[in-house]
Formats: structure tokens, C-alpha cells, sequence
């Protein structure tokens, strides 16, 4: 069988894959110069690319991303091994009230034995809103249940409690798993201040339906 014929994009090949792409895209050549400022970084950064084309990205457009460490990364590796580095960036744009989160990723390419950097750029501020949303509101939830799952508890140890002395004195009633886990569970919240420890190691939705038919 034989192999399929490997497939080496020219430039302008590139520049036209990458100009359709729905993230921003920003080629750079070995000196850090801009060849490529797609569509999308164009909306994103709300800059024409006819002011960015040929300026050197670390320097004049993107400085805080020089500061990030990204630059320096990109200078000590480039046509000298292949790279695929991350960082999320604070960037503040003039148009914005406040600073965005960036999460830049930035390649090695090598297209006619020539060395190349490409940066992917993506807004997740909205995403990272999102992410605090959720801690928040499972914090929340954590502190408006404590109370009523302390008399829930207390229920649920009375319980255990037999309604005569048993035969064996040092005998006792086991506990049942499910009010076993509710208990652990609640214990592990009252202890905790990370509640991403907790949630990760029970279950939020699955402790609270265990509770739920412990009830019934």
C-alpha cells in the first residue's frame, strides 16, 4: 500500500485557509512581522489590518502579550525547533470598559523551509464570566442548605437510634449506606471551604437525590 503523497502549502494556500477561519489568526514571519491579520482578529480587535500588515506584533499591536512571556518563548525557538505554546492574556482594548481574557495559542509552521509563527486568538471572557457564575452559585447553594440539612441530619441520626435498649449493650445499629453518603457529604461541606473539592469528590445533583430518597 502505498503512502498518501504529503501535501506542503505555499503561502498564499495558507493565507487563504487561514482567512476563513472563526478565530483570530495572526501569521507571523521570524522577525515577529505580521504577514496575516484574518477576519476574525480584525472584528475581535476592532483594527484594520491595513495598520497592523508588516509591524512587528510583539513590539507594536500586542505588547501585553510580549509581556506574558509569549514573545520571548517565540524569539529563543524560532527556525530553531518547533513550538505550541498557551497563555491566557488580560488584554485591554480602548473600546472596552473593562480588560477581556485572551486565550492566545501560538505555533511553529514551516512553509517552503521557511520559519513561521502563528497565533490563534480567542475572547473567553464571556466563558470565564460563566465559570465564576457557576463557583458562585454553588457556593451560594452550599450556605443556604447547611441549616436545613443540619435538621435533615439530625432526622436522619435519630434514625439510627433504636426504639428499645438492645439485647448486647455494645451492640449497634448500623447505618445505612445512603444515610451513610448523606453524611459524609454534609460533613465534608461543613469542613470545606473548597467547594470545587467537594462537588468533584460526591457529586453535587447525585448527594442531593441520595438525600432526597433517604426521606421517602
Amino acid at each position: 500500500m502505498s503512502n498518501p503523497p504529503s501535501i506542503t502549502p505555499d503561502l498564499p494556500t495558507l493565507f487563504a485557509l487561514l482567512e476563513r477561519l472563526p478565530v483570530g489568526v495572526v501569521l507571523l514571519d521570524h522577525d515577529g512581522r505580521v504577514l496575516l491579520y484574518n477576519a476574525a482578529e480584525e472584528s475581535i480587535a476592532r483594527r484594520r489590518r491595513e495598520d497592523i500588515l508588516g509591524r512587528l506584533f510583539f513590539q507594536d499591536v500586542a505588547p501585553c502579550i510580549r509581556d506574558a512571556g509569549v514573545g520571548d518563548e517565540f524569539f529563543g525557538r524560532v527556525g530553531r525547533e518547533q513550538f505550541n505554546i498557551e497563555r491566557e492574556v488580560s488584554f485591554a482594548f480602548p473600546f472596552r470598559d473593562s480588560p477581556r481574557q485572551v486565550k492566545v495559542k501560538l505555533v511553529s509552521l514551516d512553509v517552503g523551509g521557511r520559519p513561521y509563527g502563528c497565533l490563534f486568538i480567542e475572547d473567553i471572557t464571556a466563558q470565564r464570566a460563566l465559570d465564576r457564575l457557576k463557583d458562585n452559585l454553588s457556593a451560594l447553594l452550599v450556605h443556604d442548605l447547611k441549616n436545613p440539612l443540619a435538621a435533615v441530619l439530625a432526622n436522619l441520626d435519630m434514625l439510627d437510634l433504636q426504639p428499645s435498649a438492645p439485647a448486647d449493650p455494645t451492640a449497634t445499629t448500623p447505618r445505612g449506606p445512603r444515610r451513610g453518603a448523606c453524611s459524609a457529604w454534609w460533613g465534608a461541606c461543613s469542613r470545606s471551604r473548597d467547594w470545587k473539592t467537594v462537588r468533584s469528590r460526591f457529586g453535587f445533583c447525585a448527594s442531593i437525590s441520595a438525600c432526597s430518597r433517604t426521606l421517602r
